[in-house]
């Protein structure tokens, strides 16, 4: 249940005037602002002291006495901070993430939203002894080895080694401050450090450079487009280059001055796309894709508003149907995490092949799966590209092909030299719509029709705004086809759903779904169709359950649920 955030600005005049703090509290109250995901939040900023005191879970009202740790309290020492929070009054949330809490402020006069990270430092000593070490962080690093090390490694033993360090010198320090100082001095001695307080929020989805001496700045799921203050320098820059390329093993040079690879820091999946001079003339660009530990569900995207009910019921019984299908939408849009949603409730016995150049695809308990790795189109030279591996499939002999991305007219030919070749595929594709996707196979990549006539069904998402978190299916159309002197013909697109009419209910005679209904001596996929949302509707636990219920795939599928 969303509720509010009460924000205390709590001044020397202020205190001392009212002389007790339940009735300043009455007296000085900013009011409820911004929202949290579960609980009243209470915020007070004692501007004197350079605090910042925080509790969930209550009613500012129901204050009697000073805040205590003992009561549920935390206290922040602001620092620097205290200027910025005395002057922006909308905080918008408090998201505290290991050694770090981020605010989240709302700026009304430039209409833009912020976030700081603050260290979960308490006192201007403890803040005094975090930067004090973070500037002789080369006294923790064992420098014979730390070109040998992973960026993990360094991180870890620069926080082993800072941790021994205060153990033994400031014994009185407790557990608890200590792990958190030790934890952002090795994140600071790292290239990327300046990135992980952004990239450790599980909600974060992405976070930007655009070039050097700009500011950071990064998608939230919950929040938005956020700005930050961390800028980074050409020297910085530097350290990040040679980061990318020890981590990845991939060229980043004025021959090859773009990548696209995959990179693990502090157990987060992180998807990296970096260009640079000359390809970038301003220098250094980066995007750094974080992936969720736990990949959205299909009951996840039903929840939040991606898909509806019956949109859902649509792709489960295209998926459990084996049908071809390819998730169109602009960058952001979903796409990917719609397409693990969907690998997540197939039967556990089928073997999935994915030929992915970023590792995107999830790795789920019990099932059959083989990954191939191959080049990004960005490298020069590549070793392994998907197209071929594609045609390699071909011997490999999967239930499903899962391609991740087509990108180019060589991928496209192979997906459909696979489909011709009678391989079920499921994939994404950029563009705004099934028509657009359509034009684009058959006159930029010069796919034929007849081979465009044989993909079942071509699902669109989009994401509502620029930086916002909101996104959904607004259409699933059907490719129809039909055959004249033994060749296939395609005979055009059938929306079946769209998010403004929700099921459309025009299914073509010539669509995947009639089709298949019919070959299996069946007058309509329509039952099927409407077991698989009444099993939605009453909570059924998905990925557990479908994927290993035996009525689904003993016989074809849509022929077993219209007998439930």
């Amino acid at each position: 249940m969303a509720s509010g955030i009460r924000v205390i600005h709590c001044t020397s005049t202020g205190c001392d005037e009212y002389g007790g703090f339940q009735d300043w509290i009455h007296q000085d109250a900013a009011g409820v602002i911004g929202e949290t995901i579960d609980s009243d939040t209470v915020v007070i900023i004692e501007h004197q002291k350079r605090l910042m005191y925080f509790r969930r879970g209550m009613n500012a009202n129901e204050m009697t006495e000073t805040p205590l740790p003992e009561d549920g309290w935390e206290s922040i020492y602001i620092g620097e901070m205290q200027p910025i929070l005395l002057q922006i009054e909308e905080l918008k949330g408090l998201v505290c993430n290991g050694p770090y809490c981020m605010v989240f402020l709302n700026d009304s006069e430039q209409g833009a939203r912020f976030c700081f990270p603050l260290p979960r430092v308490q006192t201007p000593l403890e803040y005094s002894l975090l930067e004090t070490l973070s500037t002789e962080v080369f006294k923790f690093q064992q420098e014979v080895d730390i070109v040998r090390l992973t960026i993990d490694q360094q991180i870890d033993q620069v926080i082993d080694n800072v941790t021994h360090h205060l153990a033994s010198t400031i014994p009185e320090l407790d557990c608890e401050k200590r792990e958190y100082i030790s934890e952002i001095v090795a994140h600071r001695s790292v290239a990327f450090g300046s990135f992980l307080p952004f990239l450790l929020m599980e909600e974060t989805e992405e976070v930007f450079l655009d070039r050097p001496g700009t500011s950071l700045y990064f998608d939230h799921q919950r929040f938005g487009r956020c700005q930050t203050s961390v800028v980074i320098d050409r020297e910085y820059v530097s350290r990040i280059v040679t980061l990318i390329r020890s981590e990845v093993n991939l060229h980043l040079d004025r021959r090859n001055p773009s990548l696209k690879a995959d990179l693990t820091i502090q157990q987060m999946p992180l998807r990296i796309s970096a260009s640079i001079e000359p390809l970038s003339p301003e220098g250094l660009h980066l995007e750094i894709r974080r992936a969720r530990r736990r990949a959205f569900s299909l009951r996840d995207l039903i929840a939040n508003g991606t898909l509806t009910v019956e949109a859902a019921s649509v792709l489960l019984l295209a998926v459990v149907s084996r049908f071809n299908i390819t998730i169109t939408g602009g960058p952001g849009a979903g796409k990917t995490t719609l397409l693990n949603a969907l690998d997540m409730v197939t039967p556990r016995d089928w073997r999935k092949v994915y030929i992915e150049d970023a590792s995107e695809s999830r790795t789920i308990e019990g099932h059959h799966q083989v990954r191939f790795s191959v080049d990004p189109v960005d490298e020069r030279v590549r070793s392994f590209t998907k197209e071929e591996e594609i045609v390699k499939s071909l011997h490999r002999s999967p239930d499903y092909l899962i391609l991740g991305e087509i990108q180019t007219r060589e991928h496209s030919e192979a997906l459909f030299q696979a489909v011709v070749a009678g391989l079920k595929v499921m994939q994404t594709c950029h563009g705004d719509s099934a028509l657009g996707l359509v034009s684009r196979w058959n006159d930029a990549h010069r796919i034929a029709k007849s081979s465009i006539g044989l993909m079942d069904l071509i699902v669109t998402i989009e994401r509502f705004q620029p930086g916002r978190s909101r996104r959904r299916v607004t259409e699933i159309s059907e490719i129809c086809r039909d055959s004249r002197d033994g060749f296939v013909h395609f005979i055009g697109l059938n929306q079946v759903y769209t998010h403004r009419d929700g099921m459309v209910g025009r299914w073509s005679p010539n669509g995947p779904f009639m089709r298949t209904a019919k070959s299996l001596g069946l007058s309509s996929h329509e039952p099927a169709l409407k077991t698989l949302m009444d099993l939605i509707r009453s909570g059924l636990d998905l990925e557990s359950n479908l994927s290993n219920r035996p009525f689904l795939y003993n016989a074809h599928p849509m022929e077993n649920l219209t007998q439930i």
